[in-house]
């Protein structure tokens, strides 16, 4: 049993980013993240969006959707990787399609699930809460 699956609520008392352009899909990813116990910064539908609520409130995990209409979210992936924020990026596409240099970074397939989201949090390296 992983730990995702013995907490039950992986996001409790987290502060999660929440970066997708599409608007249904940014509301089933907010429900998941409510669900797994954490409040939503955003969700933010671009990386002008998304830096104006980095600077605003710290994250504690961020959930990204690789392509945000008119560009991708590697910028955003830079900064938090260097803030040491912990995050995954949703996307439908194989690992292989994305950038080398972004290939080896966590990532959760869409559609998104509680479940997969609960478990790729663990593997991106964020925990449950004491």
């Amino acid at each position: 049993m992983s730990k995702a699956d013995e907490t039950g609520a992986v996001f409790r008392d987290a502060k999660v980013l929440v970066v997708e352009d599409q608007y249904l899909v940014a509301d089933d990813v907010r429900r998941i993240v409510q669900t797994l116990g954490g409040t939503v910064l955003g969700p933010c539908g671009d990386l002008d969006q998304a830096d104006r609520a980095l600077v605003e409130d710290r994250p504690d995990f961020a959930v990204l959707d690789v392509n945000l209409g008119e560009g991708t979210v590697y910028p955003l992936v830079d900064k938090l990787a260097a803030l040491g924020v912990p995050f995954v990026l949703a996307t439908g596409y194989e690992s292989w399609v994305l950038p080398e240099a972004y290939r080896d970074r966590p990532r959760l397939e869409k559609p998104v699930t509680a479940r997969a989201l609960a478990e790729a949090a663990v593997t991106a390296g964020f925990g449950a809460r004491e």
